[in-house]
């Protein structure tokens, strides 16, 4: 952990104090909960590792829980502390007591209470691995604000590893045998819990195979926008001509994503409960296998492992097909690659203009800022090239939300409308 986001609150100064003394953890004091909350969740998603909230008690919480619900929906780590009123004030109606399990059960993996200062590197160490294995998600924890006064001894715990699942080889064998006798396969990539070997790795496959592929709601950073796999987002507002590709498909393999309602177009898209198609079902939480679509094949695993056993799997290359192989349709032909990157490096300059405005023409932060969320790689010196890519659409949709097609489309560098690939790119010097 070495970024916290939070408003500052009474009930929980302890913590603050501590954190004054703790060089190694940058602290970023925000104006609003809500916007702490996204700023965690953002995080999140593009260091893959728990974003860190802390908010005060009553209506700081509340003020946060849009963001928890995101990080829900999203699948993005994410863990909130929030101060409580002081134990003997409990079950009183204190001023401003809120019972968290109650109140936030439905926008997180797991909510609880630390009662018991000496408990602290446990339930600490739970919400970590909670938070980041099967299907990521957002943990809540509530510090009594008299227990962090408590002085005990407590056994400190080991740094925490995310608990992964993979893939049985009867799984992959049989994975196999339907893709070979498929005839209009189509891969649907989303969820969390990705990196770049897993992106690496799927990318890989997909070209080995010549797969189609499309990325779910929000999630175009799944595959690069570039190749010539890719077809397009299967999101609100779908391209016709992808919704026709996934409806006359008689295979979806889908890794990661939850076929939601956004991804489904309101649960039209694909029949349900039993498709149509054979589908192919890849998530880590195996509650989510069969909630509303009954797969053909439901497997297990966390995207990385798949991702890993995917790109050793033997595979016989299918021919260049209008469905297979082949280059985006471009329903609207006014658009060509040359204008959208043109628009796109427009739009990343207005940008990192605004960026910098915002604060004070000060250059050194606004390279910080990109740094911390790993959007650009920089030398110690300057910034020669700002390079922003798929790895950062989440950060930027959450940001800028629907404040215009283009500047929301590009900010997210994920495409312009219907589908065009883009890549922000903006030319900086930084000295």
């Amino acid at each position: 952990m070495d970024h916290v986001f939070c408003v500052p609150g009474e009930s929980y100064l302890s913590v603050l104090d501590a954190l004054h003394d703790a060089s190694d953890i940058k602290v970023i004091t925000c104006r609003h909960e809500g916007g702490a909350a996204m700023m965690a969740d953002a995080f999140g998603k593009l260091q893959n590792r728990p974003g860190i909230c802390m908010v005060t008690r009553g209506p700081g919480a509340t003020n946060a829980s849009a963001g928890l619900h995101v990080a829900m929906q999203d699948a993005t780590p994410l863990i909130m502390f929030i101060g409580q009123i002081a134990r003997p004030m409990a079950e009183r109606e204190a001023f401003q007591e809120l019972d968290y399990r109650r109140a936030f059960g439905q926008l997180a993996k797991w909510v609880a209470q630390i009662d018991d200062a000496s408990r602290i590197p446990e339930m600490v160490s739970r919400a970590f691995h909670t938070a980041t294995s099967g299907r990521p998600g957002p943990v809540v924890l509530a510090l009594p604000e008299d227990m962090l006064e408590d002085v005990v001894s407590a056994q400190d715990a080991m740094p925490y590893r995310v608990v992964s699942t993979a893939p049985g080889a009867d799984a992959m064998a049989a994975l196999k045998v339907a893709l070979e006798r498929a005839e209009r396969p189509l891969m649907i990539l989303g969820g969390g819990a990705w990196d770049v070997d897993a992106v690496a790795n799927i990318q890989n496959f997909a070209q080995r195979a010549c797969l189609p592929v499309a990325a779910a709601f929000r999630r175009q950073d799944r595959f690069d926008n570039r190749l010539p796999n890719y077809v397009g987002h299967v999101g609100i507002g779908i391209d016709g001509n992808l919704a026709a590709r996934v409806r006359a498909s008689d295979l979806l393999l889908v890794v990661g994503a939850r076929l939601g309602e956004m991804t489904t177009s309101g649960y039209t898209l694909i029949d349900i409960p039993v498709p149509r198609q054979v589908l192919i079902h890849i998530h880590p939480h195996p509650e989510e296998l069969g909630r509303v679509y009954q797969p053909t094949l439901a497997v297990t695993a966390s995207p990385g492992p798949f991702a890993a056993a995917l790109a050793r799997l033997p595979v016989q290359a299918r021919s260049a097909t209008p469905m297979v192989c082949a280059r985006r349709e471009r329903s609207v032909q006014t658009w060509d690659l040359d204008t959208a990157y043109k628009h796109a490096r427009q739009v990343g300059l207005l940008l990192l203009s605004a960026m910098s405005e915002a604060l004070d023409g000060d250059l050194d932060r606004v390279e910080s800022i990109i740094k911390v969320f790993g959007l650009v790689n920089a030398t110690a010196d300057y910034v020669d090239h700002f390079k922003i890519v798929n790895g950062c659409s989440d950060l930027f949709l959450e940001v800028f939300g629907d404040k215009g097609t283009h500047a929301r489309t590009a900010a997210g560098a994920n495409s312009l409308p219907n589908g065009i690939p883009v890549e922000i790119e903006a030319i900086v010097a930084v000295r």
